[in-house]
């Protein structure tokens, strides 16, 4: 015992501790180690009346390992996506009724200026078809016009846009989209 004081008063380094610890004893035992070391301390600190520098050992394999995630960590990351979704839901539905008046409109303007085209042409005998919407709800029906029965164009947007969108045939196809 007096051999292992003078290697913690010279060394005063675990790893030194610990060589001097593994050397002397084949079958080292950290419970043996640790009250070793208490015992020093305490008749050292005795001695000297000052602080112990050492502190005691613990169990090299007391530290638990967390498996998974905590509660609070969960309703972070719920908050976070709630934020985000509150954010992001209406931008894109605004979106989806943005490219649906887009289509509508496209519709619209095809079909009436197809039907400009059937009334200006120098050729009587051709007769304007009726409208086949896919992105309005309804366009207004062109046939059976002429020129002097020409009118506006109106057609409905799908939801979620409803727009309501008009072309004015009379004045050469313009077309808006009315509130």
């Amino acid at each position: 015992m007096q051999d292992f004081y003078k290697v913690l008063l010279d060394f005063r380094k675990p790893n030194a501790l610990f060589g001097f610890f593994v050397f002397n004893n084949p079958k080292p035992n950290w419970h043996t180690l640790c009250t070793i070391v208490y015992r020093f301390l305490t008749d050292y600190n005795a001695m000297k009346s000052c602080q112990p520098t050492v502190q005691i050992c613990h169990r090299p394999y007391s530290i638990t390992v967390q498996s998974g995630y905590t509660l609070i960590e969960l309703m972070i990351v719920v908050a976070i996506i709630g934020i985000l979704a509150s954010i992001a839901i209406p931008s894109y539905n605004q979106y989806i009724a943005k490219a649906q008046q887009s289509v509508c409109m496209s519709e619209v303007k095809a079909y009436s200026n197809h039907i400009y085209y059937l009334l200006n042409d120098q050729d009587d005998s051709t007769v304007a078809t009726a409208p086949t919407p896919s992105a309005c709800v309804s366009i207004t029906d062109a046939t059976g016009w002429t020129l002097a029965t020409q009118q506006k164009v109106i057609a409905l947007a799908k939801p979620p846009s409803n727009a309501r969108i008009e072309c004015d045939i009379p004045n050469g196809t313009p077309c808006k989209v009315l509130p």
